[in-house]
């Protein structure tokens, strides 16, 4: 399920990037905490349409699909005319993670995504909250986390520092999950070398770059998509989406699709698939920023 959001802050963020792998399968990333005594700044997410994990009825009656929110979180001005789930109004920026707007969350905490198992895929974001200092109350209830190992445990999972992607052990690693490289340095622009995200070639930016990855960081954009072919090809297949026309009087645009070519619109009741959480929300620009440009050729090494 994804979410295209605008968002309006209240104070000016610094801008923060990061991730790289090169394999078969999967896409992943993690995170953070939240601070219950928050000051008056906040930050305010445009939510739009956006479809999400539950119905929750406004002051009017309707319902809405909307995406289940924290509770430090709330939406503000939902509109039924237009299927708006209204603004994400949310506490102290300074406790926002994952997105392109927020950094990583300090070294006692973990990113606690808005949408489950997506691990701040699409930039989406969460809350940085305190990782817990022991688990040894909790039962043992594996758990894939999204970092892609498998802990005893939530709490497990959230004391390493990462959020939960689903229930159960996890699936063989795949490289393709994401580069371990990240640039350091608060206010430093400089273009370290590019990384596979594990969703896309992205640039290292920072005075410094602290992970594994680093020593052996792409020169270019072009170089790293020739380095992830493999990556690439697998994120370039059609997405396992599909509207369904039945149950509900007026069928509607669900979101964008891409079918491994083009991006088509899915119109109908409701999406079935395992890219749902992907194509829900979407739109054709959005969809086509996403996989025309990252689909291209790959280009011929040099």
């Amino acid at each position: 399920m994804s979410m295209t959001r605008t968002l309006t802050l209240t104070l000016t963020l610094a801008l923060v990037s990061g991730c790289t792998g090169r394999g078969d399968d999967t896409d992943t990333d993690s995170g953070a905490p939240t601070d219950a005594g928050v000051d008056a700044q906040t930050l305010v997410v445009d939510a739009g349409s956006d479809a999400g994990d539950t119905d929750e009825p406004d002051a009017g009656g309707c319902e809405l699909d909307c995406v289940e929110l924290p509770p430090e979180c709330h939406y503000e001005g939902r509109d039924c005319a237009t299927e708006s789930c209204g603004e994400i109004v949310c506490p102290d920026p300074s406790r926002m993670c994952g997105s392109l707007f927020h950094g990583r969350c300090a070294s006692d905490e973990y990113c606690d995504f808005y949408i489950e198992g997506a691990c701040g895929a699409l930039d989406e974001v969460g809350l940085c909250r305190e990782r817990p200092t022991s688990c040894d109350e909790q039962p043992e209830q594996p758990v894939c986390a999204c970092n892609g190992t498998t802990y005893d445990n939530a709490c497990e999972a959230h004391r390493a520092g990462f959020e939960v992607v689903m229930e159960g052990e996890c699936p063989p690693p795949s490289v393709c999950n994401g580069d371990d490289a990240w640039g350091e340095g608060e206010g430093c622009t400089t273009e370290l070398g590019w990384k596979w995200d594990g969703n896309t070639c992205a640039p290292v930016v920072g005075c410094t770059c602290t992970g594994t990855f680093c020593p052996s960081l792409f020169a270019s954009r072009d170089a790293c998509r020739v380095g992830s072919e493999t990556c690439i090809a697998h994120r370039c297949q059609a997405q396992d989406a599909a509207a369904v026309t039945t149950g509900c009087d007026e069928p509607s645009s669900i979101g964008w699709r891409w079918d491994g070519t083009a991006c088509v619109e899915l119109v109908g009741c409701s999406c079935d698939g395992t890219s749902c959480w992907r194509v829900e929300g979407t739109d054709r620009a959005g969809c086509e920023a996403e996989y025309v440009t990252e689909c291209e050729p790959i280009p011929a090494a040099r």
